[in-house]
């Protein structure tokens, strides 16, 4: 498993039914086997039923806030979209803007190069998946370890990086008699990455979202703050999640919760 590549979509406590998390972290630990540990439903009932949106904010507020003691390498960012048919909610999708410099000249690799890292092996398996109730668990079907790439595009902006995404929606319910419409629900870039810098005749510029397809408030290249963005991301590599998560665990960022909740929620109840 490459920790720096993982795109999975995870149930927490069934409340993904209702809720999209858009995004969280999975840890190299969570893979361990750990002495005396439990089955994931025991797990879940012992902690009682939090809702989805604090249980992420308390995650996100454990994370190291020491850049010495984090390790890039022990996470994996999980991507968790609404979705395209529309029940129960409108339909909405993400469109995603790649850095893509030199993607037209061939990438070459040292066939003497270390890629990566793997972790030892977990020497618990067998204790913690000989129990009948454990032995359909998730875990016990794992057979690789976790695997990080420091020079992986998820680590550091560079050829296939994913720099940011808009996420649309509709505007109307369905309606067969009707061409549908859909509008910018938000957008993760900054809003000074949407524009060239100096002016808008740079030819070489590539635009991460077409013009066309922005509201009018973000086609004004001075526009430093918008609703539509507000997470102001330079990029989606781990390190940027990370520095997101760490933001949205502060209780200070009121406005920046408030956001990320109503997102979540598509606008609805928890």
């Amino acid at each position: 498993m490459n920790a720096d590549h993982v795109c999975i979509y995870l149930l927490l406590n069934s409340q993904l039914l209702t809720a999209f998390v858009q995004f969280s972290f999975l840890e190299g630990i969570d893979l361990d086997f750990t002495k005396g540990e439990t089955d994931l439903k025991t797990q879940s009932d012992l902690r009682g039923k939090p809702t989805l949106y604090t249980t992420l904010l308390e995650e996100f507020a454990a994370l190291p806030t020491d850049p010495k003691k984090m390790d890039y390498a022990e996470y994996a960012v999980v991507n968790t979209a609404p979705p395209v048919v529309p029940n129960p909610y409108l339909p909405s999708f993400r469109v995603f803007a790649y850095n893509v410099t030199g993607a037209e000249s061939k990438v070459k690799t040292s066939k003497d190069r270390s890629h990566g890292h793997r972790r030892g092996d977990r020497h618990d398996k067998d204790v913690y998946c000989r129990p009948k109730k454990n032995q359909e668990t998730w875990k016990c079907f794992l057979n690789e370890t976790w695997y990080s790439d420091p020079e992986s595009p998820s680590r550091s902006n560079k050829l296939w990086t994913p720099l940011g995404y808009a996420q649309v929606g509709r505007e109307t319910e369905a309606n067969m008699q009707q061409k549908p419409k859909f509008e910018l629900e938000y957008l993760t870039f900054a809003p000074k990455n949407l524009h060239p810098a100096g002016n808008l005749t740079d030819k070489k510029f590539q635009y991460p979202i077409p013009l066309e397809h922005l509201p009018k408030s973000l086609r004004d290249t001075g526009v430093t703050e918008s609703k539509y963005a507000p997470y102001s991301m330079e990029d989606l590599t781990i390190p940027g999640w990370v520095e997101l998560a760490q933001r949205l665990g502060d209780r200070r960022e009121k406005k920046l919760r408030g956001r990320f909740r109503k997102y979540m929620y598509m606008g609805g109840e928890e």
